[in-house]
């Protein structure tokens, strides 16, 4: 099957829509990323692994009354501390306490995933002739 050019844009944002419909439920990962990017919001990104002799192994995180593993890459820890940063000096509030976080979050989210997917194409796109 052939892909033409013109259903690229909106299949991405099809699947953008779908994506962001699936995220309107409450989720163990949206959990993860509340308790990440609050504690990256408060402690710094930085804080999220380990430290001294103990630095490559996996850090944990309490948010809710639960314990959360951190084991994802710096650049998405990064990216929800921006994100958390940007959503409190909007609002002044914490991630725990704004609903309007979980949705800031999702939405950043999606946008970077089809982001990620929109380069993917156009690597491959100009790589495969």
């Amino acid at each position: 099957m052939v892909l033409r050019r013109r259903w690229v844009v909106p299949l991405l944002l099809l699947g953008a829509l779908m994506h962001l419909s699936v995220f309107a439920y409450d989720s163990v990962d949206g959990d993860i990323f509340l308790a990440w990017s609050q504690h990256a919001v408060d402690r710094g990104a930085a804080t999220l692994y380990g430290h001294g002799e103990a630095w490559l192994a996996p850090s944990t995180v309490t948010y809710r009354d639960a314990v959360v593993r951190v084991d994802y890459p710096p650049f998405a820890l990064v990216l929800l501390e921006a994100v958390g940063t940007w959503h409190r000096s909007l609002t002044g509030a914490g991630a725990a306490s704004s609903p309007t976080f979980e949705i800031l979050l999702k939405v950043v989210l999606v946008a970077f995933q089809v982001a990620t997917v929109g380069l993917i194409f156009v690597f491959v796109l100009r790589h495969s002739t």
